[in-house]
Order: C-alpha cells, then structure tokens, then sequence
C-alpha cells in the first residue's frame, strides 16, 4: 500500500489531498492576480502549476492520482468572467489579455511608426544606425510572421500590431507590398 492509500484509509483524506476550502483560496488568489495584472503570463507559476493541475485532474487525468476537483471552483470562476479555466478551451478566457511579449512588440512597433513620421520611410537595413537595424530586422521578421501566419521561434505576429499600423496610416506595413505605403 503507498503512502497516499494509508492516509486515505486512516480518514485523512479531506485533511490531506481534498481541501476545498484551500482550493477555494487558491482559486481566489489566481483570479486577484487576473484581475490585477489582466494577463495569465503574469501568475507565478506555483499557480499555474495548480490550474494546470486542476484542469488535469477535472478532465480525469489518472495519473494525478492525489488530488479532487470541487464543483465549487467552477462557480467561482464562472461569475469572476473566466468560465473556461479549467476546460480544454481555457485560452478563450485570456484572449483579450495583453501578455507581456505582446507589450513588447508594440512598444518596437510604436518605435517603428515613429521613425516612418520621423524620416518618411521604413528602417533600413543597411542604416549606420544600430536602432534602425534593429527595428529593420524586427519589422522583416514581423512580416514574415504574418505571411506564414503561426507562431515559431522567431516569435509571433499580433493581430494588434496590425491595428496600430492601420491607425497610423500605415496599412501595408506588415504585408510584402509595404513600400506602397512609401507613395
């Protein structure tokens, strides 16, 4: 008999592995923290382990033996606005959330349509500038991004990236006919 058996059958278990009232605090601590930050990227990752955790367990992964989802979770989640946390379609959830990759690329990409005010044209490559190489080799692997449309190593296109460029104007920016935007 392993370890966990033995507590179970000396009537531990709610004490031990079942805790709703723990579950119920940790849960309310992973909406705080959604509710103050807006962004799942910035949970630490003791609770993303645990919403891992739980979706896994609530799904009836057998290998998470130790552990019961409460039905009481659900509700929960369900009236803070984040009813697909624990199911497969969780990201749905945190589709309007900004993660802090996202801030970073539109942050270069304010950098980018600044220097078209500024100089009337896109980076150049071959710029005695290092600033302007940089954001030239940042907006050609934007745009190669959004040409193949999926996310790689190289990072990921952001439909709102897209947007700020069609704000400024600037509808080409991302696509292989950008020097129309030069006209």
């Amino acid at each position: 008999m392993d370890l966990s058996n033995a507590f179970i059958e000396a009537g531990f278990e709610h004490d031990l592995f079942n805790n709703e009232q723990l579950a119920i605090d940790i849960c309310q601590e992973v909406i705080d923290c959604l509710k103050s930050h807006n962004s799942y990227s910035t949970i630490d990752s003791r609770l993303r382990s645990w919403i891992h955790r739980m979706r896994g367990i609530k799904k009836g992964n057998r290998k998470l033996r130790m552990g019961k989802f409460y039905p009481s979770l659900d509700v929960m989640v369900k009236k803070a606005g984040y009813p697909n946390m624990f199911n497969s379609n969780w990201n749905d959830d945190f589709s309007t959330c900004i993660t802090k990759f996202e801030l970073h690329a539109i942050s270069i990409n304010q950098d980018v349509i600044k220097h078209y005010r500024l100089y009337g044209r896109y980076p150049k490559g071959n710029s005695k500038d290092e600033e302007h190489r940089r954001l030239n080799r940042w907006i050609n692997r934007m745009r190669k991004l959004k040409k193949d449309n999926r996310k790689s190593r190289m990072g990921k296109f952001y439909p709102s990236l897209q947007k700020m460029a069609d704000e400024a104007g600037l509808p080409n920016m991302f696509n292989s006919n950008w020097k129309d935007d030069l006209k």
